[in-house]
């Protein structure tokens, strides 16, 4: 990581954490007060045998609960996620586990409300577009009627089609596919962008993190932001990019 995202994340204080992961079976949004896990890393590169990461963290059940309501009050398909009757923490794994560690390397981690997208984003997360741009709408409407700080966090890994040795074959797409996401975030949101990496995931480029993007275009099509890429980069068969977005106004 980048000393430059270092030093932004260790400025983080007293905020809230909206996390959104691809990797669910419907739109969820979790209820659960306490949430916990540990994933293995066997199969990640460099990774030592037998390494597992474990995490722990709260949800404000009160602030998921109100933007539940706000979502299903516009007839959006979110269902909330609660488990044990909220008496003992609800599993995660290295969806959750893995980006929110970096948080966690600069102090205390803040509440955090985690969402998920559906398992239709395997094989049309293009045609969900228009769905996602709403969705992202009332999302940023209702965070910005909090009065507390809040950071939107999307993990979104890129185009999985890097290497005809992946699990998911060779796409020329998939280098087309990053470069659109990489002009989407340095322009602090570009519509024609997203359009583009949208016809570069219907060709294949394979990105589970497309529909996470989307969703953020939606509430950054209503303001103006500035956008900065601080790395985008394939290692493996799948991109990963770490983009950070602030308001033009907060902007020095």
């Amino acid at each position: 990581m980048s000393s430059g995202a270092k030093a932004w994340l260790g400025a983080l204080r007293e905020v809230y954490v909206l996390f959104e992961s691809p990797l669910g079976h419907a739109f969820l949004g979790s209820l659960q007060g306490e949430n916990s896990g540990a994933t293995p890393l066997d199969d990640m590169p460099h990774a030592a045998k037998g390494r597992k990461v474990a995490l722990n963290f709260t949800t404000p059940s009160a602030v998921a609960r109100s933007l539940l309501q706000r979502l299903k009050a516009r007839s959006l398909p979110v269902e909330g996620l609660e488990g044990f009757s909220d008496s003992q923490p609800l599993p995660i794994s290295w969806g959750e586990i893995l980006p929110l560690t970096y948080l966690r390397s600069y102090g205390k981690l803040p509440p955090v409300v985690p969402m998920s997208f559906p398992l239709r984003r395997f094989n049309h997360s293009a045609e969900m577009f228009d769905e996602l741009l709403l969705l992202g709408s009332e999302i940023g409407q209702f965070l910005d009627q909090l009065p507390q700080r809040v950071l939107w966090l999307v993990s979104a890994d890129l185009a999985h089609t890097h290497l005809k040795t992946g699990p998911y074959g060779y796409c020329p797409c998939a280098q087309p596919y990053d470069d659109a996401c990489s002009k989407w975030a340095a322009a602090g949101g570009s519509l024609e962008a997203l359009q583009d990496a949208k016809e570069y995931q219907r060709k294949g480029a394979m990105s589970c993190g497309f529909t996470g993007l989307v969703a953020l275009q939606g509430f950054l099509k209503a303001a103006g932001w500035k956008g900065t890429v601080l790395a985008n980069e394939h290692p493996t068969y799948y991109g990963m990019m770490v983009a950070k977005f602030s308001p033009v106004a907060f902007v020095v």
